[in-house]
């Protein structure tokens, strides 16, 4: 059974932070979409930290993907946050995501 996801979520003074807990898949990925795109302000920044994500798949590597042609359309800029060297990080990495998202790989959490 996948760890169910957590998601918190907040905006503050224009920039919206979004911390992640537990898989990213198929089933739980529009959960993450809604808490990413109802946080990104207009003409702000969003931060998505993902370093307690343990897992994530294709589904989860094209809603990020979405999350960010959705900033674009807002003029806003998503950041993600992971471990170096996470499965996580390799994924972003492998998949080209890492070229058009600011990725910032932290040593732990």
């Amino acid at each position: 059974m996948a760890a169910a996801l957590e998601i918190e979520s907040h905006v503050r003074n224009g920039v919206g932070v979004v911390r992640v807990q537990g898989e990213i898949d198929l089933d739980s990925v529009e959960q993450l979409v809604e808490a990413v795109t109802s946080t990104t302000p207009a003409g702000g920044s969003v931060e998505v930290d993902l370093r307690e994500v343990g897992f994530i798949d294709s589904a989860g590597v094209a809603g990020l993907n979405r999350c960010r042609r959705q900033a674009l359309r807002l003029d806003a800029v998503v950041t993600v946050r992971c471990i170096e060297g996470s499965p996580v990080a390799k994924l972003l990495h492998w998949t080209g995501l890492a070229r058009v998202l600011d990725v910032r790989s932290d040593a732990s959490v």
